[in-house]
């Protein structure tokens, strides 16, 4: 194979790609106009059901314009094979091959950002806004970018520098040493995520006393679950949307509550979602997600490593010799379609876990709590609840909620 083949390889992959995902999208949002199915065709009244649709409308149109945007520009600069011309630059200017990929990167990530800020600044203060669900103020949003960019500095560039490293020293046994890295980094990440990172962004703190934290007191006791922490998040400081999550693994174990959620709920719903986030726990279901996202990673590595070192994808790119960052990019490209597949499996089984997560809450607290509190959330939330069932399959961690609904009911 040559250069050139491999380049209209890329770029035909690429052309695909956006285009079954452009379709996709439009097949999704016709589907969404049609009758709602059995379990919510009652949740909207007529007024909420045309903001619902209007809501959706102008998400699908803005998402759609920005979506072919990107791609017109993604494919220019790789027509001109923009990659090459960046990694010649900079080898006039850096010889450390490391600093290099790491400058290379950091460049690409940043333009990307700088160019993406006003479609995002459009969808927080605008759409969002339209709607009456922002909150976030312009210095939140931009302390917010600021926050990130620190993190990357602090985090991903030492985490890149040392898997650059261990490839450029030990390039026959870098995809199993490198696997090692990233699963160290993987656990003690979500084991600590709430303690170091989430403060970062967002003020927590622990619930107060009263009805609430002895109606979950209560709750764990009953169902033999040690729980030291439930936190609140000022979630309102972005958005009015409500949410809940589960955090932490061993004693570092952590439900977050988002304040919205305690303002739009009963005590009773609030604790058959807490029952359903501590049903994720008994199930094994972070266990078992962050073992086979850590068994996926592993293989990723080893097929990423029968590749590398090939300068036919550096060259395809415009590149000159064989270096790191342009053959993780055109690798990456070869192998996107691959991201349907796994993108399938993994929202299965999330799907899968949410089922038996209700299931647990609806058998330890209350089916009927947690329906209502589902309810209440996606029409506080305007969310669209006639999603395309290849949609769902393929895009949805979560189960649409007619289904949950007829799981609950049944």
């Amino acid at each position: 194979m040559t250069p050139t083949l491999l380049f209209y390889i890329l770029i035909t992959i690429s052309t695909l790609y956006f285009i079954w995902d452009y379709v996709l999208d439009n097949l999704n949002f016709k589907h969404q106009q049609s009758p709602l199915p059995e379990f919510v065709k009652d949740i909207y009244n007529e007024e909420t059901k045309e903001k619902s649709k209007a809501y959706e409308h102008l998400k699908h149109s803005f998402s759609k314009k920005v979506e072919l945007f990107s791609f017109i520009l993604s494919f220019i600069f790789f027509a001109i094979k923009g990659y090459g011309i960046l990694d010649s630059f900079l080898r006039v200017h850096l010889t450390n091959e490391i600093i290099i990929s790491l400058v290379f990167f950091g460049i690409i990530g940043f333009v990307s950002d700088i160019i993406s800020l006003p479609f995002s600044y459009y969808s927080q203060f605008v759409i969002e806004a339209k709607f009456g669900f922002n909150k976030t103020t312009l210095t939140t949003f931009f302390t917010d970018k600021l926050k990130s960019y620190i993190l990357i500095i602090l985090i991903a560039v030492p985490l890149y520098w040392l898997i650059a490293t261990i490839y450029y020293q030990n390039p026959s046994d870098f995809w199993w040493m490198c696997w090692m890295v990233i699963s160290v980094f993987s656990i003690l990440a979500s084991t600590l995520y709430s303690t170091l990172i989430l403060p970062l962004f967002n003020k927590l703190n622990p619930l107060e006393e009263g009805e609430l934290k002895n109606a979950i007191t209560n709750y764990c006791s009953q169902n033999n679950f040690s729980l030291k922490k439930v936190l609140i998040m000022d979630g309102s400081k972005r958005s009015t949307k409500a949410n809940a999550f589960f955090t932490g693994i061993g004693r570092f174990k952590t439900i977050v509550l988002y304040d919205t959620l305690i303002e739009k709920l009963s005590t009773e719903e609030i604790v058959s979602v807490l029952a359903h986030e501590v049903g994720h726990y008994k199930k094994n279901h972070i266990i078992y997600s962050m073992i086979i996202g850590l068994i996926t990673t592993g293989i990723s590595f080893y097929i990423f490593s029968l590749f590398i070192g090939n300068e036919l994808f550096d060259l395809c790119l415009g590149g000159g010799k064989s270096c790191l960052h342009l053959e993780i990019i055109s690798i990456s490209l070869i192998f996107s379609p691959v991201n349907l597949i796994t993108g399938w499996l993994m929202n299965s089984l999330s799907q899968k876990n949410e089922y038996e997560a209700d299931d647990y809450a609806k058998k330890t607290s209350s089916g009927l709590d947690l329906a209502n509190a589902l309810k209440k959330l996606s029409i506080d939330a305007l969310n669209a609840l006639n999603p395309h069932p290849l949609y769902v399959k393929l895009y949805y961690s979560h189960p649409p909620l007619h289904q949950r609904l007829k799981k609950l009911f049944s």
